[in-house]
């Protein structure tokens, strides 16, 4: 009975020592190729994008409650205008796909909480074409052209094809 409590622990024992074994191997392995590297990148980049997008709801959900907080319910169309900043800031912040988050949640938004009646049910044909100029604007201001990351390297390229 003594040999039976001894043989789990040591087929534990082996079974670490084999997984170190094969850790250190394939540790080794990934240290001699860059192979991990691109690894490491792709997840930076997700959750760089996830934060970016993170970021750009949260501006415009912070906007959002501002406007309903100092314009009050049912506004008009004239809470657009306060609404266009924090539809740029999250497209700088944010990128393409922030821009148009941004612009869809402060929408949605908008109409909701400003345009009468309450609700998603809009009655009046000028404030959908208020909301629809938004719109259109909103996803310009989100186009590729505006939203270009701004770097030193894009920067020099940007003003030698200009020459």
């Amino acid at each position: 009975m003594g040999e039976l409590k001894k043989t789990p622990l040591s087929f534990a024992i082996q079974t670490y020592k084999q997984f170190r074994q094969w850790l250190r191997a394939t540790s080794a392995l990934t240290a001699d190729r860059p192979s991990g590297a691109p690894v490491r990148e792709w997840r930076r980049a997700v959750l760089s994008q996830v934060f970016r997008l993170s970021l750009a709801s949260c501006i415009s959900g912070a906007s959002l409650w501002l406007s309903v907080l100092l314009g009050g319910e049912e506004a008009g169309a004239g809470v657009f205008p306060f609404l266009f900043p924090a539809c740029v800031i999250s497209a700088w912040t944010g990128g393409i796909p922030g821009g148009m988050l941004a612009t869809i949640i402060l929408a949605f938004g908008a109409a909701f909480y400003h345009l009468p009646p309450a609700g998603l049910a809009i009655s009046d044909i000028t404030h959908v074409f208020a909301l629809c100029a938004f719109l259109l604007s909103g996803l310009l201001i989100a186009s590729p052209s505006w939203c270009a990351p701004v770097s030193p390297g894009s920067r020099q390229i940007y003003t030698s094809q200009r020459r």
